[in-house]
């Protein structure tokens, strides 16, 4: 039988305290947390650590109290055609179905029609749980609305997808975005779309249907977005027209090294991806009741820290109002 070195088991007892330190700091305070899933499709190419990315949030679903995960698009690679990187992708997915965490499939620019295969909306009817509420036309997850309870808060997320298709479809969407937040005036409201808009002078302009979706409903507290890689993470504001209220959108990718001041840790990244041992990244958007506050944090679960990047826009522990209910 081989033996354990002293060595050994004391560096195994340091990571245990380390990652039992990590949560504790994330949680302090916490009521409920809703996750979203940056861009994933390096991680779809194969390698630990798609599942590790899954695997990291159901192992905290109760100490950090997940209610839903949200996939901001691009979940595969390319042009969306290969089955085994969609299969990579399904398999790590299983993992928070398994666990009966609520998901939202979105999807990007570099998938395709093959997500209706592999997350099919007649598997999401199934799940009680699973939140799924109603597809634009019964069939397509892409454009679609969910609900969830957190405490007495109730939410309703709409999920159109990615928003470069022919002007027909962007009508359909946005009517279809826009009639479901109205008619769930009392829920709060979270937008998922892949990426609608571009990046100029530093400043995110969004595609002027999203803003007209956002302008139209007075209950959006945020838009959740990914595709705009080179960036990181982003932010910016709409208010609505009728009550005034302040909208937040955040942008969050991490599948570039374009930006200068990323460009070190980035190039550390890519050797990593071309090993199949890309970095997993989640973002946090952590609700406290009592504070009527939502915290912003990013994670790289593959380090157990906070993603260094996050110092850019938003900063990490950053928070942001928003009107909650207490238990």
């Amino acid at each position: 039988m081989k033996k354990i070195s002293l060595k050994f088991f004391i560096s195994k007892i340091i990571l245990i305290i380390g990652i039992s330190l990590f949560i504790f700091n994330i949680k302090a305070f916490a009521d409920f947390t809703v996750v979203v899933l940056p861009d994933t499709q390096r991680l779809s190419h194969g390698g630990p650590n798609f599942k590790k990315l899954t695997k990291w949030i159901v192992n905290n679903k109760k100490e950090l109290d997940i209610r839903f995960v949200i996939s901001l698009g691009d979940m595969v690679d390319k042009d969306g055609t290969k089955d085994i990187q969609w299969r990579n992708c399904k398999a790590a997915i299983d993992l928070l179905t398994d666990a009966e965490i609520p998901f939202v499939p979105c999807q990007g620019n570099h998938d395709n029609k093959k997500i209706n295969t592999y997350f099919r909306v007649k598997d999401f009817k199934s799940r009680r749980w699973s939140g799924f509420r109603k597809s634009i036309d019964g069939k397509s997850i892409e454009c679609s609305y969910w609900e969830f309870e957190a405490e007495k808060n109730k939410f309703i997320v709409v999920n159109t997808g990615d928003q470069k298709y022919d002007e027909h479809s962007k009508q359909k969407k946005t009517a279809f975005a826009t009639k479901a937040f109205n008619d769930h005036p009392e829920h709060i409201g979270i937008y998922v779309t892949h990426g609608s808009g571009s990046i100029k002078k530093k400043k995110y302009l969004t595609d002027y249907r999203v803003t007209e979706i956002l302008r139209h409903c007075d209950n959006v507290l945020m838009t959740v977005y990914g595709h705009h890689g080179n960036i990181g993470s982003f932010y910016w504001q709409v208010k609505s027209y009728k009550e005034k209220n302040t909208q937040w959108g955040f942008m969050t990718a991490y599948t570039k090294g374009n930006n200068g001041r990323l460009k070190k840790e980035w190039s550390e990244s890519w050797d990593l991806y071309k090993r199949n041992k890309w970095r997993a990244v989640v973002r946090l958007y952590i609700f406290r009741t009592k504070q009527n506050k939502v915290e912003v944090r990013t994670v790289d679960v593959t380090e157990f820290s906070y993603f260094k990047s996050d110092k850019i826009n938003p900063p990490n522990g950053w928070t942001f109002d928003c009107k909650l209910k207490e238990e």
